[in-house]
């Protein structure tokens, strides 16, 4: 497979596209797993358990785009959509942190995550 240059992905939150003020994201996926190790094992030993996934968001503050973002930080579930490279990552989830850089030197910027709640979808 080719590679995927980073540019070329779109992130929807909520509906909203916020590609055009987004630099960065990161999708995570991961298993609970829970130990089966008896007394007197060599090893430990594991079963899978629950299924988790997240979404962190990083990019430039826009006032527009702010008031969309601050307005799903409200404890009701969103929509996620992740596409990269033609593959699309999709679930719903909990806007679980928002916020707000503001350094003297550089550019004003925000960050956000969104905690799964359900199954992560990929088509």
């Amino acid at each position: 497979m080719a590679a995927i240059h980073g540019s070329n992905s779109t992130i929807t939150l909520d509906g909203q596209a916020l590609t055009s003020v987004v630099d960065s994201v990161s999708l995570e996926a991961g298993v609970a797993l829970a130990s089966t190790t008896a007394l007197g094992d060599d090893s430990d030993a594991s079963i899978a358990g629950l299924k988790s996934w997240s979404v962190s968001v990083d990019g430039h503050f826009d006032a527009t785009k702010d008031a969309l973002i601050f307005a799903m930080f409200d404890g009701a579930t969103i929509a996620v959509s992740f596409v990269l490279g033609g593959i699309t990552y999709s679930g719903t989830g909990f806007m679980e942190s928002y916020s707000i850089s503001n350094p003297v030197g550089d550019k004003v910027a925000w960050s956000g995550s969104v905690t799964g709640t359900g199954n992560l979808a990929r088509a």
